[in-house]
């Protein structure tokens, strides 16, 4: 006699992260009460729900892609995932279909809750909750405080749930990333906002970082994510490329058609995911090195040599020359042909003359008149006191 196996091999799973034998215990998760709802077109017009020209709001009702978004985020049965913008819950639904052990959905607009609670009361007690409020004002400390073990209790599983799903957690300097999953379809009007706040979480290893290198698969304008993915030397390339890249693994998943949503959105979407790195290629404080990256693709059509000596009053430009010999960088190149790792090189140098001149770091070429001339001013006493001595 055969014994059947406990694990189900589950090939449409297969992903970097996701494993492909999957514990058949971890099916017991998902829920059962999920109501064959209507359309959710229907829904919607049952609520009198419109989308929000304001909120940027399209919603993505078909099934194949909302499945697809999924997958492509490596949501696997017994992990933890945090959703931002549900909306009328159809990527929510998806979502708990894969057996989560818990999910976080946070929606700013209320008039989904009623929608939302339905699936609420179709799970397990606790397995999904909702936070009302705006992702950007939140900054997501100790999401998963609860004890996994006693969460797990409170469902009354038939079952025991395989040891590994309580320890969800991972050293930063781990090769495997968490179990949590961070998942949205975003308004593009908060896309960028979301993605450089999350990008200095990151960088502080807090927030949902806090657990480990989670990943993320978030949903931009197609021309957005195709800048956020830019190799060097293409014309996509630019700031969010360098910032992105210098904290992250990012990889262009694919594309959603504008027409697949409800109402029509007039560009198409990216779908873009990310794995934050062990390392950044720039470890230098966060907003200095956004400060860095800004005015380094300010002027597309001005050379490096122009655009980084907006960072520097006028009497310090042949000082700032030479951070291009010591970084090894041609300031005759445009700003999309410079590498991640050139970028890295010549903003470490430029870190060191922020330490050496600390108001230089706050210095704005293109503040008033006034502010300008005592910020110079500010910028030129510490040099010559510091870069003297230093010599």
């Amino acid at each position: 006699m055969v014994k059947q196996s406990s694990r189900l091999i589950v090939p449409e799973l297969a992903s970097e992260d996701a494993p492909q034998v999957v514990e058949r215990e971890l099916y017991q998760l998902k829920p059962t009460k999920l109501p064959p709802l209507p359309r959710t077109k229907d829904l919607l017009l049952a609520y009198g729900i419109r989308a929000k020209k304001n909120l940027s709001q399209n919603f993505l009702l078909r099934q194949t892609l909302v499945r697809g978004l999924v997958r492509a985020a490596g949501i696997t049965p017994g992990c933890r995932v945090v959703e931002i913008g549900p909306g009328p819950g159809n990527l929510t639904r998806a979502i708990l279909e894969q057996s989560p052990l818990e999910v976080l959905a946070v929606e700013k607009d209320r008039r989904f809750l009623p929608l939302l609670e339905q699936l609420v009361d179709s799970t397990h007690p606790g397995q999904l909750k909702i936070l009302l409020g705006d992702a950007l004002d939140h900054d997501f400390e100790n999401v998963f405080g609860e004890n996994p073990r006693d969460l797990a209790n409170s469902y009354k599983l038939e079952k025991e749930l395989p040891s590994y799903v309580y320890d969800f957690s991972r050293e930063w300097k781990d090769k495997s990333v968490p179990s949590i999953r961070l998942i949205g379809n975003l308004p593009f009007s908060v896309s960028t906002a979301l993605l450089i706040k999350w990008l200095n979480h990151i960088s502080r290893r807090n927030s949902f970082w806090q657990y480990g290198r989670v990943p993320m698969l978030l949903t931009f304008q197609d021309e957005v994510a195709r800048r956020i993915c830019a190799h060097v030397a293409t014309s996509d390339r630019g700031r969010l490329s360098a910032m992105a890249q210098n904290y992250c693994h990012v990889e262009y998943k694919f594309k959603i058609s504008g027409m697949s949503f409800t109402p029509p959105a007039g560009v198409n979407t990216g779908v873009v995911r990310f794995e934050p790195r062990i390392e950044p290629i720039c470890d230098v404080p966060f907003k200095l090195f956004e400060k860095f990256n800004r005015h380094l693709f300010h002027h597309r059509n001005h050379n490096l040599e122009f655009n980084y000596k907006t960072l520097f009053p006028r009497d310090l430009h042949d000082e700032a020359m030479k951070c291009f010999d010591d970084a090894r960088v041609n300031p005759k190149i445009f700003p999309y042909m410079i590498g991640n790792k050139e970028i890295g090189r010549l903003c470490r140098r430029y870190h060191e003359y922020c330490k050496l001149i600390p108001s230089l770091a706050d210095y704005n070429y293109r503040a008033s008149k006034k502010l300008l001339s005592e910020g110079t001013y500010k910028v030129l006493e510490e040099a010559k006191l510091n870069l003297l001595t230093e010599n």
